[in-house]
């Protein structure tokens, strides 16, 4: 392996029933919208974290580039078993009827367009989908919800929720806690952690946040000041988000709940490659 080039450890660490090279039982495709790269105008990029992720779930990941065109995603959407996605700038306001006031960093338009799309579309098609961080904040915009938009600005809390960014991404900011009220709506391998109710420390590198939650979705976990950290869909299909990075959290000495997410995700997504 060249030295320049990054290694994405490929071992696939979940999902025994899997067997590889058997077109029967074919890892599920997961689509992951492609962000807008750094210092790169002009060129599209994925998260190698999150692939790395995907990988270890057993599922491959499919990028999918920032074209404002339905027609060219609902072909993807043909193509793949789930969509994960991932964290970035902040949501425009308008897409939640607010006025800017001046406190979103980093929007996008084109990329709200597909990620928007994409969610309400999963959502009407019952496609496994998972959000992360500006992802979870999708979501509930795709369900009519809204958003906070500064923390600091907005909410009195002592709590660090955006982690320096000369800081490790695997630094642990603060704890959730995961609604046992809800261990019955959150994936099978999830819901043994939910029951116990039991905290689980994560890192936070976001200013905005979820404010009122968007229609089909439930609070699954909360901060310690309150702040919703993770939703969860109520009619029975796969809909999850969460507002930390799990991504950056998949050695052996964090929690096992962060790796669990990715393999309840694949999990989801093989089910529904064999049904659809």
């Amino acid at each position: 392996m060249r030295a320049d080039l990054p290694h994405v450890n490929g071992d696939c660490l979940a999902s025994p029933d899997v067997t590889l090279g058997n077109p029967g039982n074919r890892l599920p495709r997961i689509g992951v919208p492609m962000h807008p790269a750094p210092g790169a105008p002009g060129r599209w990029a994925l998260s190698i974290s999150c692939v790395r992720a995907l990988h270890q779930a057993c599922a491959v990941p499919l990028g999918i580039p920032l074209l404002a065109e339905g027609a060219m995603l609902e072909g993807y959407l043909a193509l793949v078993d789930g969509l994960l996605l991932t964290g970035g700038g902040d949501v425009d306001a308008a897409h939640y009827g607010r006025p800017d006031g001046g406190l979103c960093q980093g929007v996008d338009e084109t990329r709200d367009y597909v990620e928007l799309y994409l969610a309400r579309r999963a959502a009407e098609k019952s496609l496994p989908i998972m959000g992360i961080c500006r992802g979870i904040q999708v979501l509930n915009v795709a369900a009519g919800g809204t958003l906070v938009q500064d923390i600091p600005a907005q909410l009195m809390t002592r709590v660090g929720h955006r982690t320096p960014p000369d800081l490790p991404r695997d630094t642990l900011a603060h704890m959730i806690w995961p609604d046992p009220t809800q261990c019955d709506r959150v994936p099978p391998l999830l819901r043994d952690l939910w029951e116990k109710g039991a905290l689980v420390g994560v890192n936070s590198t976001h200013h905005q946040a979820v404010a009122r939650i968007g229609a089909g979705y439930a609070v699954a976990a909360l901060s310690e000041d309150g702040i919703i950290e993770a939703v969860v869909g109520t009619d029975g299909s796969f809909r999850l988000g969460v507002q930390w990075h799990p991504e950056d959290l998949l050695s052996e000495q964090n929690h096992p709940l962060h790796r669990l997410l990715f393999m309840s995700l694949a999990q989801a997504a093989r089910q529904y490659g064999r049904i659809g």
